[in-house]
């Protein structure tokens, strides 16, 4: 019978996981746990939740503790750990392990935990002075084995910086999206133009996190609106998200704009079936000084996932794969988002054509092999340290 103690455990430490509100997190989670017979999940929230950890495998040893890492929970899970002589543990976002004052980093270095962080956009990470002091915290700790980096613009501020080895940072473009979202079948997708589409749909999808969603571009979108809704009659716009008619007024709009609210991913397919266009013009240091959002959006991908064609911005030049014009359209300001509508409007052969390289791009760099199995890798690597 093999010793308990020469057994590995993965550590997963998040303020959300294992409730099913982050799907880039239930992938690339539930990937881990379906690898890893033994896994303690910490969840760092204050909100109660109920775990509903999903690929829950008979016979395998998932403990589950909701903890600010007070004194009585740590020493419970002390003792679960001492089963295991190799520990390692995984983080996402930089809030994650500088939380509850330090108490996650110090718990990962007094217990021996060798750890890896995945830097994504937000989640406490800004590009400014207090976001640096974090990181370098973070990469001297000795716990420490990597990062993964997920966007070219954070990849070239931490080299610019120095705030750690290059051998320590693995580039991941992007982030884990669902198998059910990968190569999904388009056609039953409706284009505008062709064979007897008549509505044109352009929607905006985001979360609001500032007055009026001017960090997602939301007035943007709602000034555009009313300038297309002046000029043509099969125009339609649709907003989903945490937005209502109150945020800016949308009275001259009346029918042709509809609201649908929070959704999950699952909705989504049904939805983007005829949807032509996606316009997200985010725009950084909105929120605070050196805020600013991933490229494309999380919501930006999962449209073009499912065939529409993405207007976006990028005022940081954080583009890294795609092809401006080809797979996706980049715009500068309010003037180039209108022509390139109209543009678009008048000729749907070429919005078609710009949908579906989209689409294959995407499906390229949201693959499980591009972005779990690299991850899996500097696992199985932390796991062979001595």
């Amino acid at each position: 019978m093999e010793n308990e103690n020469l057994k590995s455990i993965l550590i997963i430490i998040d303020d959300i996981f294992p409730t099913r509100m982050s799907s880039f997190r239930n992938v690339e989670y539930d990937k881990y746990i379906s690898q890893y017979q033994n896994i303690l999940i910490v969840n760092i929230s204050k909100i109660e939740i109920s775990p509903d950890i999903t690929p829950k495998i008979v016979g395998k040893n998932i403990y589950y503790f909701q903890t600010n890492f007070d004194d009585n929970q740590v020493y419970e899970i002390k003792k679960i750990l001492t089963k295991y002589n190799n520990k390692i543990a995984t983080i996402d976002f930089l809030n994650n392990i500088s939380a509850v004052e330090w108490k996650v980093l110090n718990f990962l270095e007094e217990n021996n935990i060798k750890f890896m962080l995945t830097l994504y956009p937000g989640g406490g990470f800004f590009f400014d002075e207090t976001s640096k002091k974090k990181l370098l915290k973070v990469f001297s700790s000795k716990m420490f084995y990597k990062v993964i980096i997920t966007q070219k613009k954070i990849l070239e501020y931490i080299l610019e910086n120095q705030l750690c080895k290059e051998e320590q940072i693995k580039f991941i473009y992007g982030l884990p999206v669902s198998h059910n979202l990968l190569n999904i079948d388009l056609s039953k997708k409706r284009y505008y133009g062709i064979k007897g589409k008549i509505n044109f749909n352009i929607c905006f999808v985001a979360y609001k996190y500032s007055p009026q969603g001017k960090d997602k571009g939301y007035d943007v979108f709602i000034k555009i609106a009313k300038i297309l809704r002046k000029k043509y009659n099969d125009i339609y716009f649709h907003v989903v998200g945490n937005f209502n008619e109150n945020d800016i007024d949308v009275m001259e709009l009346d029918e042709r704009i509809a609201f649908y609210g929070v959704q999950k991913t699952e909705w989504f397919e049904d939805f983007y079936k005829d949807k032509d266009l996606i316009i997200s013009p985010t725009k950084p240091n909105i929120l605070n000084k050196g805020s600013f959002d991933g490229f494309p959006t999380g919501a930006t991908t999962e449209a073009m996932l499912n065939g529409v064609t993405a207007i976006v911005s990028d005022p940081l030049n954080m583009n890294f794969t795609y092809q401006n014009n080809k797979d996706i359209i980049i715009i500068k300001n309010e003037q180039e988002i209108l022509k390139t509508v109209e543009f678009l409007k008048s000729n749907p052969k070429k919005m078609v054509s710009i949908s579906k390289k989209g689409y294959k791009k995407c499906n390229k760099i949201y693959c499980e092999k591009y972005q779990l199995e690299e991850r899996l890798k500097i696992l199985k690597e932390m796991e062979s340290l001595k």
